[in-house]
């Protein structure tokens, strides 16, 4: 982690700007390509949720303004972040679970599966106010959405950026995914969400080059 140098960062006035808007958070929804993804996580077995959610995390963490973070009016840089995301319990409830970012996939999912398995064993609610180098993000497999909108705490100082993937769908013999982007303007601008865009589809695109063993 380290601190911003503010007075020398050329988005000094953006962040005083932004800074001071009461909704702070933009949202940007678009459609993903998962015509080639699809069919090789199934033939190789592979968990849809993992391997989605291994691609947010690999792209988070390759923007640097997706690590930046807003405290007490100064702005950090994380190294690594990591995922925050609800999973489903038996009684339809759910429990926040926390997921470490590894570069490789082999030892993502296999982290991944312990932190599902201890869920599954011990399901606790216990949400963690106290990160901030985690993104918010949420799986919705019931819904091809086209707008999002989070739950949001006032007053709460969050600078967190908000991910939600939907239920995937065929559109002209292609095969599309909805994907929501929440970001705090201070810190990330439209192109900063672009480039996540295209970083996230460049991964969709080559899923044997980033999750084969």
């Amino acid at each position: 982690m380290r601190t911003i140098d503010l007075q020398n960062w050329n988005r000094q006035a953006h962040f005083h700007y932004f800074s001071q808007f009461n909704s702070p958070f933009f949202n940007i929804c678009a459609d993903v390509d998962v015509t080639r993804f699809l069919p090789y996580i199934r033939t190789n077995n592979i968990s849809c949720f993992k391997a989605s959610y291994f691609f947010v995390l690999k792209t988070i963490n390759a923007i640097d303004n997706f690590r930046y973070r807003i405290r007490d009016g100064a702005v950090i840089e994380h190294e690594v972040i990591n995922g925050s995301c609800p999973i489903l319990n038996d009684d339809e409830t759910f429990n926040y679970c926390y997921f470490e970012y590894h570069p490789d996939f082999k030892s993502f999912a296999e982290n991944a599966e312990k932190v599902l398995e201890a869920n599954r064993t011990h399901p606790t609610f216990k949400p963690r106010l106290d990160l901030d180098n985690i993104i918010h993000s949420s799986i919705i497999p019931w819904v091809s959405f086209n707008h999002f909108e989070h739950a949001k705490r006032i007053d709460s100082g969050d600078s967190i950026p908000k991910i939600v993937i939907g239920k995937y769908f065929e559109d002209h013999g292609k095969m599309k995914m909805p994907l929501s982007v929440s970001a705090h303007h201070a810190l990330v601008d439209g192109i900063h969400v672009g480039l996540f865009f295209k970083k996230y589809q460049a991964l969709l695109d080559a899923p044997e080059q980033h999750l084969a063993s």
